[in-house]
């Protein structure tokens, strides 16, 4: 009977101490700033946004056990890395597989010029089917820079 007691007690703290962490919603905060449209340009200073960016994976990358999980997105604001709040992943039209990183930026950004720069990277492969990179590959697999540049957005914030 203690033993059971103290089953139950032990069961119920893991509860309360797992449950708040895994009921956080995974939401978008304010507009979007889209690095690789270029828009927007201005923006109001101190406002809540967010950047969202990945990649839609056809069936023929995902069948390839040496190409899944070697896309990915980055993003530096005023060269400074910046850490994804969350990685959305879901299943379009039952054979394609998106991928978004999501940065949220709830306390905006102080008034004046700020430069985001967005790294798609991928599989070497799978870049020169999609058109990013000529080939050929310098090595099976390897993860290349799409396009060999990031894609740069300055936004004016305003006050």
């Amino acid at each position: 009977m203690k033993r059971s007691l103290v089953g139950v007690v032990a069961l119920a703290a893991l509860l309360v101490f797992t449950l708040p962490a895994a009921a956080v919603p995974r939401e978008r905060t304010g507009e979007r700033i889209n690095v690789l449209l270029g828009t927007p340009t201005t923006f109001p200073a101190n406002q809540p946004f967010h950047v969202a960016h990945g990649w839609i994976l056809l069936p023929h990358n995902e069948d390839s056990p040496q190409t899944i999980g070697k896309y990915a997105f980055g993003l530096e604001v005023d060269g400074q890395t910046v850490e994804p709040d969350y990685v959305d992943r879901w299943v379009k039209e039952s054979d394609h597989t998106l991928r978004q990183w999501v940065y949220n930026f709830p306390d905006g950004l102080s008034a004046g010029t700020h430069t985001f720069s967005g790294y798609f990277t991928g599989p070497c492969e799978g870049l020169v089917i999609a058109g990013y990179f000529t080939g050929p590959c310098p090595k099976q697999n390897e993860v290349l820079l799409a396009g060999g540049a990031p894609v740069t957005l300055t936004v004016q914030f305003t006050p």
